[in-house]
């Protein structure tokens, strides 16, 4: 009988845990996007952006296609 209860608390438990997880996950995002509102975006001939793509052969080369283009 209370192996059913402790088990429901601890699933309970688990629950509660990730939900609360993802609600923060939800803050930050909502805050980094009002801030990026407020602040505004860097125009595009100001970014700068270097990037090193370290993969098989074919799969590397596909992939700094699609970032370049």
């Amino acid at each position: 009988m209370f192996g059913k209860l402790r088990l429901y608390t601890r699933i309970m438990n688990y629950i509660l845990a990730v939900q609360s997880e993802e609600l923060s996950y939800a803050f930050n995002a909502a805050l980094v996007h009002q801030r990026a509102r407020f602040s505004g975006s860097t125009p595009m001939i100001e970014r700068d952006r270097t990037i090193v793509i370290i993969g098989a052969s074919f799969a590397g080369h596909h992939v700094a296609r699609l970032v370049a283009g």
